[in-house]
């Protein structure tokens, strides 16, 4: 017998395609932490006024899912679901810019994977996902990994505001990758993910409701359009991450995809050591030689995690 011959290549290439897609999705992610950290500590010190105008820009670039998938009309019965993905795509920015204003860029995305850990649990309660043991290890793996691959555990695991926080938000993006896997369930990625991002957008729109929030949105307008290149810059970032993250929960699990997109810090260290030279302000990522042998040793024990989770 061909030593091959019981091997199921469509297999290893369709895990290959969802691990590159998954992967593709923190690498944009991490770049979008950077415009983030730039607009909410130096340009835009009222949170409403800051997801308002970040939240402009989600419908611009729908014309891209088009080229991949044409969304169709949601069954009225995903309509709740879809409403609901759009109105966390809005609250998880408001903890999420208020923990960047406490704490280091790096420190706060590492956090993110606090509320993943719920993830198993909820994945199984409500699509009933479940997976092979070693792979909840692998999961583990991540998590443990992307959390303490950017936390000076001496110094930074505390319990303050920042921590609070991102708890918070981590448990809102948790709730929002249950929800994604549930639509997808009934309809196809594209469709799933336009309508969310439009119902996003809309509640963006109801921020003029409020009238302190309407006020300060037309005094920073002037600021908003001297930015306008990072705003765009930025939500390119975002969009394309979200693309990614929410195709990779459509064509595999939810648990796992998520884990993946914890190793988010990963790539913030990398871009701190390739810019950090040319953009100091930006970057606050230690890279001394006793701290990146520390972070080396997490992101073998990222690596671990990837190899038993796939």
């Amino acid at each position: 017998m061909h030593p091959y011959a019981n091997v199921d290549f469509s297999s290893i290439l369709s895990s290959m395609l969802w691990l590159a897609i998954a992967l593709l999705a923190p690498m944009l992610f991490a770049v979008s932490n950077i415009f983030d950290n730039d607009l909410t500590n130096l340009h835009f010190k009222k949170v409403p006024t800051l997801v308002y105008y970040s939240s402009l820009f989600n419908t611009l670039f729908l014309p891209f899912v088009f080229l991949i998938q044409r969304p169709v009309a949601l069954p009225i019965a995903m309509i709740p679901v879809a409403i609901a993905i759009g109105a966390i795509e809005i609250l998880y920015l408001f903890p999420y810019y208020a923990a960047l204003r406490r704490d280091d860029t790096s420190v706060v995305v590492s956090l993110f994977g606090l509320g993943k850990l719920f993830i198993p649990f909820l994945a199984y309660l409500f699509v009933r996902e479940a997976l092979h043991p070693i792979q909840y290890v692998g999961f583990s793996l991540i998590i443990l990994g992307s959390i303490c691959v950017s936390l000076n555990l001496k110094q930074h695991i505390k319990l303050n505001a920042a921590f609070g926080y991102m708890l918070s938000c981590s448990a809102l993006l948790s709730v929002e990758a249950i929800l994604y896997k549930y639509i997808f369930d009934s309809v196809s990625w594209g469709t799933g993910f336009t309508w969310s991002v439009i119902f996003s957008f809309v509640f963006a729109l109801c921020f003029w409701l409020v009238p302190k929030w309407r006020s300060d949105i037309f005094e920073k307008s002037d600021a908003f359009v001297h930015k306008l290149p990072v705003f765009l810059a930025n939500e390119f970032f975002t969009f394309s991450g979200s693309a990614a993250l929410t195709y990779a929960v459509s064509i595999g699990s939810v648990t796992l995809t998520q884990g993946i997109e914890s190793t988010q810090p990963f790539f913030v260290l990398i871009y701190a050591l390739l810019l950090k030279r040319f953009m100091p302000k930006v970057f606050k990522e230690r890279i001394d030689g006793k701290s990146l042998r520390r972070k080396f040793f997490w992101f073998v024990v990222i690596i671990v995690g990837i190899v038993m989770a796939v």
